[in-house]
């Protein structure tokens, strides 16, 4: 009798420990409830975090670890607890956790909480988390990690840094003091559709380095009405800036970027009301964000992507870039013909080669 049978091999999560202690004495590094990882070198077969947790009988509330030892997953742990109060909450080393409304639909947590070693954490619909933390940032998005708030969480913090990590909003963030939300060393904000940001200011005191992209259907708030993109920041911007989606002034340092995502069609569409000024080495960079071209990324393989059926097979369709009133610094000058929305086109003929075509 012959059995068939998957060559590939799962493996187990990490348990579960809770110690309540007067004193103790073991490192916590030599406590552990990490996944195993699978004989296959696939993440989805790696097992995912268990759960450590530490209470000093002198203390309110404990501390609660997830740490995936490094096991890389997709897998993730869940957060289901009589607990809701904690002193302290770590999410490192592939610890990803989801949290959902009916397994626990509201937790506190007393002291910073930081993501670090490649970390995700998810807020569910329903979910409700406060860290009351009084002073330094309450949560810090680190190394890789990702903080996902998905459209009916609620995360009650005064402040937020997100550093290398990503922070990705369907809900309502608000930080009346700019000072109180910090994008730094390369990190990332996802503003995704039905999300608010809503920062006092928005320039090189908070937006520090990295990429804030706004989808379609997301909302970025600057309160002070005016922005700056510094060195190393990027500005996707397929959503709207403000509920007018307008800005009285908008600077792009040397170095900082404004552009969109792949194949909008709806175009960059930037509404300034005072002055936008490009200084030298800053860049509205359009380049190679339209439609892509056969055999170079189409969604149709060999065949080229277009809004119309084209008469011979199409490379590429740009977008459009729409501009109210414009100050260069050090730059060469923006002609008005380059003011106006154009689409530019890069056919193929077999007998001719290559042809551009700007339309306006």
């Amino acid at each position: 009798m012959s059995v068939a049978s998957n060559r590939y091999s799962g493996s187990g999560s990490g348990g579960r420990i809770a110690i309540n202690y007067d004193t103790l004495t073991l490192p916590e590094a030599n406590i552990t409830a990490r996944g195993t990882a699978a004989t296959e070198a696939q993440t989805a077969y790696h097992g995912s975090a268990g759960t450590i947790y530490l209470k000093d009988n002198a203390s309110a509330g404990g501390v609660l670890v997830y740490d995936n030892g490094n096991v890389a997953t997709t897998r993730t742990s869940s957060l289901r607890s009589g607990i809701t109060a904690f002193r302290a909450m770590k999410f490192r080393n592939y610890g990803r956790v989801n949290v959902v409304a009916s397994e626990i639909p509201s937790f506190t947590v007393e002291e910073p909480v930081t993501l670090s070693g490649s970390a995700t954490l998810t807020l569910n619909s329903g979910v409700a988390m406060a860290v009351t933390n009084a002073t330094g940032f309450d949560l810090n998005v680190e190394s890789g990690c990702t903080l996902t708030l998905q459209s009916g969480s609620t995360l009650a913090v005064n402040s937020m840094r997100a550093s290398v990590g990503t922070l990705s909003v369907s809900n309502v963030m608000e930080f009346p003091d700019g000072a109180d939300f910090e994008l730094s060393s390369s990190g990332r904000v996802n503003v995704l559709s039905g999300g608010i940001l809503s920062l006092e200011y928005c320039d090189t005191r908070n937006i520090q380095s990295g990429t804030i992209d706004v989808r379609a259907g997301g909302l970025l708030e600057v309160a002070s009405g005016s922005a700056v993109i510094g060195n190393t920041v990027t500005l996707i911007k397929d959503g709207a800036v403000n509920e007018t989606d307008s800005l009285s002034e908008l600077t792009i340092n040397s170095g900082g970027t404004v552009t969109h995502s792949l194949r909008l069609e709806a175009g960059l569409v930037l509404n300034v009301a005072g002055t936008l000024d490009v200084q030298s080495g800053g860049l509205i960079d359009l380049n190679s964000k339209g439609l892509r071209g056969g055999n170079n990324g189409s969604l149709f393989g060999l065949n080229g992507e277009a809004t119309t059926r084209p008469a011979r097979s199409c490379r590429a369709r740009g977008m459009s870039v729409r501009i109210l009133r414009v100050e260069v610094t050090e730059a060469p000058a923006v002609t008005e013909a380059a003011r106006q929305p154009m689409h530019r086109m890069d056919c193929w003929n077999y007998r001719s080669g290559w042809a551009q075509a700007a339309v306006r």
